[in-house]
């Protein structure tokens, strides 16, 4: 059972971590492990729950782009999603087995080094993307493919998407705006 001192500790960790691009979910699942809390299907219920609030701050923070006027836009926004969607509904038994404390710490400094070296070599000036509206079908594809890394727990969905953009030629803000309307949808 979750005690309401379980869920502010929580809350306060998905509100920290939701927005960066380091996976929010595994830092939930280490949290829970250290507060003792077993990962039962009322813990991931909840932690599916209170990322709700990050999926209406996207909403409320581009308002704009939910018109039909962006249409072109969640066409790539979707099509980007159906890799992550595939390979997750595929595999959704053999996803839940890997979710373990120490996969999760794993990822985390796998992609702690992933992101230091795409960093090193990436070059803002060569960009050829500079708005989110700009991406072409091919590259949101490949953005989406690039999200798949994120179906092993403790990769952050945020985190490949954004490495993915840049590998494709997007600018960080575009890279991050993407990101932000791709793995915001509720696909928990």
């Amino acid at each position: 059972m979750i005690s309401i001192f379980d869920s502010i500790i929580l809350g306060i960790i998905e509100g920290l971590t939701e927005f960066l691009p380091i996976s929010s979910t595994g830092h939930l699942i280490v949290a829970s492990e250290f507060l003792g809390l077993k990962q039962d299907s009322i813990t991931k219920a909840y932690e599916v729950i209170i990322q709700f609030a990050a999926i209406l701050a996207v909403v409320l923070h581009y308002p704009s782009k939910f018109t039909f006027k962006h249409l072109e836009l969640w066409k790539k926004v979707t099509l980007a999603f159906l890799p992550i969607g595939t390979i997750g509904f595929l595999f959704s038994t053999q996803i839940k087995a890997m979710f373990s404390i120490q996969i999760v710490a794993i990822m985390f400094i796998i992609g702690g080094i992933i992101f230091l070296i795409v960093e090193k070599y990436y070059k803002e000036d060569e960009t050829h993307i500079t708005d989110v509206e700009e991406i072409s079908y091919k590259n949101a594809f490949y953005v989406g493919l690039a999200q798949i890394c994120a179906l092993i727990p403790g990769t952050s969905r945020a985190g490949s998407t954004i490495i993915g953009a840049m590998l494709v030629g997007m600018n960080r803000k575009a890279s991050a705006e993407f990101s932000f309307l791709l793995t915001k949808q509720i696909v928990y």
